[in-house]
């Protein structure tokens, strides 16, 4: 019964895993600010506060900048920005839930590896796939619709 539950757990924090992945890295900031704010005295609800705003808007500002940069070269920095934190949010979370129904070390260690590699994959493929949305036509706005629908 626990490898079946242990199985379920496992299916269920990789989905979870996957569906968040692309927010590890404005997690990781937010954090750090909100570390930060704490340590130079702005309290618990100016580090909430901070450490919040710096994450949205880290978020915010790297889906506006991958969706508009062309040039691959950035556009694969930023990809892996937010899919090494990924990799490693999801190593973590997959081993933590292995260590609860995979009595072998090795093992945690394989399926925690297999987890972390999807997680970053998946951070990344849903960045491109943001990407890969269509831009309007710029010269489209200034002309007035005809008859023909043209």
């Amino acid at each position: 019964m626990s490898v079946v539950l242990g199985i379920i757990g496992i299916v269920v924090a990789a989905v979870v895993l996957f569906k968040l992945a692309v927010v590890a890295a404005p997690v990781f900031v937010g954090m750090q600010i909100f570390i930060w704010a704490m340590d130079t005295g702005a309290g618990p609800i100016g580090g909430i506060l901070a450490g919040g705003a710096a994450g949205v808007t880290t978020l915010v500002l790297a889906r506006v900048l991958f969706a508009n940069i062309r040039l691959p070269s950035v556009r694969m920095t930023l990809a892996l920005g937010f899919g090494i934190p990924a990799a490693i949010a999801g190593y973590h979370v997959m081993i933590g839930v292995a260590s609860l129904s995979v009595p072998s070390e090795a093992w945690r260690i394989v399926f925690a590896s297999i987890g972390g590699l999807a997680a970053g994959v998946s951070a990344v493929l849903q960045l491109f796939a943001l990407g890969e949305a269509p831009m309007p036509d710029p010269g489209a706005r200034g002309r007035a619709p005809t008859a023909s629908g043209r």
